[in-house]
């Protein structure tokens, strides 16, 4: 067995004391790290070095041990629990960052309070009651006044807190992307330095565990998509665009839209990149979805509330006489675009025959929208029914009749609030010319007339809606400097020629202690007038708030849910990955004393060697 020598025994011993030593500082680094945030905790892996194979003096052939070595220092990871972690962690931080947006919004509309919207305009209804039960009385008149501003405050002071929260939103964004781009940026880096370690046969655990803290954080602002490659490196996915490959990031790029908004979209090689998923995808939402649905909202409540006020407010009389003044102040007519027409007479009445206005002939007259014909028997049918078959067409033109019962025509926010870019009627048999609408050579609703603001007809047409009514509910400036011109009273009509027509110059005030105009406008408080003529002004708003409220609720109960599930795969991860101290302990326990145990076999072998040198064969001493 010449093959064995006793160098070769002290090797053994020598290679045990590097292996304990090496579990040892692995250990060491354990403890240490054990409160390090995305640490993950390492092991050795430790093997037997190749076998000496000798043959005995029998001449059989044997193998003998030559010790341990250290085959790598493995970090401890489930990666599958990485892909769930990350695939979770989109959704949690999405519906946290909806959650906390939107409990914003709830606090700005402050409802129920004494100071939110819908009791501000309780309180205006109060107000017009009040005024009808007191119509000459000059403090009704001036309490409804400073009712109406506070009112007009209000929704300018939540519509403005909305446009500010858009605007964070906006910043948010910007910060969001820059901070993606700086993690792509780090993480390339870390691929270049994993690629180059791995090439060497290392394994940089360290390095690895900044790379999935890195993709964990960047998991949370948007959805990625990650994939291993057998270098070590990882691709990082948003759809099918690469944002990380290799050793080279893809940044984005941020953008001024052109609409003169001042907000930002983002790019990736000049295309537009609409988020899906993560904290980026709750702001994008929040910015252009949620905050500008709840402003669009009280932009229609505004200008609704201004027009159908102000509807019946021009109709009446003031205490001193005065005659069509608004309420509020109008919004001008500027953009081409025409909300509302009105046919310049009333009928006698609305739920009588047609054919009883003498102009009108007992026949059947047809009118056509958007090529969609509607017929009316005059001789039958009275000016409501017109109304409720129009109304049944849903087709953009919501019919009413207004305070002196004229033929009202509006257009709905399906058609963006504008019936010349959107609706064509066309007055085939005369019967709207007939109510005072104005029509073209062939029967044709001439919108142009309506544009004009030369004519007459510009009293009785309105301006589309642009973003920003609810910025614009203020008291008419006459009307708040002289409350005398608000007009509680609603006159006497008088058919002075016994056609069944009312125009304007046929009514007269009947007086300061008629209040009819003020009831007419005290009934808008339940008159179903919006979203299709189905909802008053305080359901709509009471909807409003609790659209909010079940958008919050809903956001919320899924943030809870998916934390719920985060935090089960987090102790899933930390049971495999974190680091237990009492494991520790243990495992520097069972290297300690297996590194005493091969030091003595190396000061054995060394007295072994001592006897070798020193006193073999030596006699007679």
């Amino acid at each position: 067995m010449a093959g064995l020598s006793i160098f070769g025994a002290l090797n053994t011993a020598i290679l045990g004391t590097y292996a304990q030593k090496a579990g040892m500082a692995t250990v060491s680094h354990n403890i240490s790290n054990a409160n390090t945030d995305g640490y993950s905790r390492q092991r050795v892996d430790l093997e037997t070095t190749p076998p000496l194979t000798v043959p005995t003096l029998g001449g059989t052939m044997i193998q003998f041990g030559t010790g341990v070595q250290l085959k790598r220092i493995e970090r401890i990871r489930d990666t599958f629990l990485d892909r769930q972690y990350r695939h979770v962690n989109q959704y949690l931080n999405k519906w946290q960052s909806t959650f906390e947006n939107l409990h914003l919004v709830e606090e700005l509309f402050n409802e129920p309070s004494d100071n939110g919207i819908r009791n501000l305009l309780d309180r205006f209804w109060q107000a017009v009651e009040e005024l009808s039960n007191s119509p000459s009385d000059r403090a009704a008149r001036a309490q409804l006044v400073e009712t109406a501003k506070e009112l007009g405050m209000n929704l300018k002071t939540v519509y403005s807190e909305l446009q500010s929260l858009q605007k964070q939103a906006d910043n948010e964004i910007v910060n969001v992307v820059d901070r993606i781009n700086t993690i792509t940026v780090q993480l390339a880096s870390l691929n270049d330095k994993i690629r180059v370690a791995s090439l060497s046969g290392g394994k940089p655990n360290d390095l690895l565990d900044k790379r999935d803290k890195l993709l964990d954080e960047l998991s949370g602002l948007i959805d990625i998509d990650v994939k291993e490659k057998n270098n070590g490196e990882v691709k990082v996915l948003l759809g099918a665009q690469g944002i990380v490959v290799g050793n080279t990031n893809v940044p984005f790029e941020i953008r001024e839209r052109s609409d003169g908004s001042t907000f930002h979209d983002i790019f990736l090689f000049d295309k537009h990149v609409q988020a899906s998923n993560g904290k980026l995808e709750a702001l994008f939402s929040l910015r252009d979805d949620t905050l500008k649905k709840y402003m669009n909202k009280l932009n229609e409540f505004a200008f609704e509330f201004i027009d159908r006020v102000n509807e019946i407010h021009e109709s009446g009389f003031g205490i001193n006489g005065s005659h069509g003044v608004d309420f509020f102040k109008p919004f001008e007519v500027k953009d081409g675009t025409v909300y509302k027409i009105m046919g310049k007479y009333g009928v006698v009445s609305p739920s009588a025959p047609l054919s009883d206005v003498s102009p009108i002939d007992a026949k059947t007259y047809r009118i056509s929208i958007n090529d969609t014909d509607i017929s009316v028997d005059a001789s039958k049918e009275s000016l409501q029914d017109l109304i409720n078959k129009i109304n049944a067409l849903k087709s953009g033109v919501e019919a009413s009749l207004g305070p002196d019962n004229q033929l009202v025509l509006r257009a709905s926010s399906g058609v963006s609030y504008d019936l010349v870019s959107n609706i064509t009627i066309n007055d085939k048999d005369g019967l709207l010319h007939t109510l005072g609408f104005t029509v073209d050579s062939h029967n044709m609703l001439d919108y142009s007339t309506y544009l004009d603001e030369t004519k007459s007809e510009h009293e009785y047409m309105l301006g589309a809606p642009k973003e920003g009514a609810a910025l614009r509910v203020e008291v008419n400036g006459i009307v708040e400097n002289n409350p005398s011109y608000i007009a509680a009273d609603g006159g006497k009509v008088m058919d002075s020629n016994g056609d069944g027509l009312i125009s304007d110059d046929e009514k007269e005030p009947l007086g300061p202690g008629d209040n009819t105009n003020a009831l007419k406008i005290s009934a808008l408080k339940t008159q179903p007038v919006l979203q299709n003529n189905s909802m008053s002004f305080n359901d709509f708003f009471t909807g409003l708030i609790s659209e909010l409220g079940t958008d919050a609720e809903t956001a919320k109960n899924l943030w809870n849910n998916n934390e719920i599930m985060i935090k089960q795969i987090t102790d899933e991860r930390e049971r495999v990955k974190g680091v237990s101290i009492d494991e520790e302990m243990s495992k520097m326990i069972l290297y300690q004393h297996a590194f005493n145990a091969a030091a003595r076999v190396v000061t054995a072998i060394d007295e072994m060697l001592d006897k070798v040198v020193n006193d073999l064969g030596v006699v007679g001493r």
